[in-house]
């Protein structure tokens, strides 16, 4: 078992951080006018798409440039107030409108368009929430079995395809690669740097800790047996990074 838990509190802390840094941009939402809405509106009419996530495709005017430009912040970072004020602007431009049936057609039309992503945002904000919890449930394990090791090493080590198909026997990971799932590339990619930066700190702590154990062995026949229960372990806790410990294990052997 992995007992250092200061190296996987930073997943939660580091990775929660890292997702809002990475959509969170500086200047905050705002609604513009009629005029600017209904000119934004016409690119959701000309039915060109943009690929969001593996499941999820919306109109190309919710891409990150033209939503940064009409509405101060791209679209991946607002939130499902924002969401709301968006669909309530057209609504209210509509009635403005006033008989000008064409007008009030293309605002219509444009709340209609705008609906699937409006929906979606609440899916976003709910992965987002997702991920952050399975991490801070994981980060309370008092111990981490080297099982758990290995799995959170081929998430961070995942493609498209992988992931899709990943399975885990520990719940918390499953709702944490479910959770990516939903997620853009972008927001998935800053999951996986985080994950193996992580995997790396944890497996060095305990090449560390193992080595230190080794050096303080008995001359005894029993620290011969720790010695070659050390190599076991650290070839099942760490596979092929085992390498370092278990030829200092080795060597501990030899000299006793």
């Amino acid at each position: 078992m992995i007992k250092s838990r200061s190296l996987v509190a930073g997943l939660v802390f580091g990775l929660a951080a890292s997702l809002v840094l990475d959509v969170r941009p500086g200047k905050a939402f705002e609604i513009p006018d009629c005029a600017a809405l209904a000119a934004w509106g016409q690119s959701l009419a000309e039915g060109t798409t943009l690929q969001v996530t593996d499941a999820q495709v919306l109109p190309a005017a919710f891409a990150a440039a033209p939503t940064a430009e009409v509405f101060g912040t791209p679209f991946l970072a607002w939130t499902t107030k924002d969401g709301s004020a968006l669909d309530k602007a057209l609504k209210s431009c509509q009635r403005a409108a006033g008989k000008d049936k064409e007008s009030a057609r293309a605002f219509a039309d444009a709340r209609k368009a705008a609906s699937p992503a409006l929906r979606f945002l609440k899916t976003l904000e709910g992965s987002r929430e997702a991920a952050e919890t399975a991490l801070g449930r994981i980060a309370a394990v008092t111990e981490v079995p080297p099982a758990l090791l290995a799995q959170l090493s081929a998430l961070a080590q995942s493609d498209g395809d992988s992931l899709a198909g990943f399975k885990t026997m520990y719940s918390d990971l499953s709702r944490l690669a479910r959770a990516m799932r939903a997620l853009p590339p972008e927001e998935q990619a800053v999951l996986r740097q985080r994950l193996a930066a992580e995997v790396a700190a944890l497996s060095d702590g305990l090449l560390a800790d193992g080595v230190g154990a080794l050096a303080a062995l008995p001359e005894t026949p029993a620290g011969i047996l720790e010695a070659r229960r050390t190599a076991f372990d650290a070839k099942r806790q760490l596979g092929t990074e085992a390498g370092p410990l278990a030829a200092a294990a080795a060597e501990r052997e030899a000299e006793i």
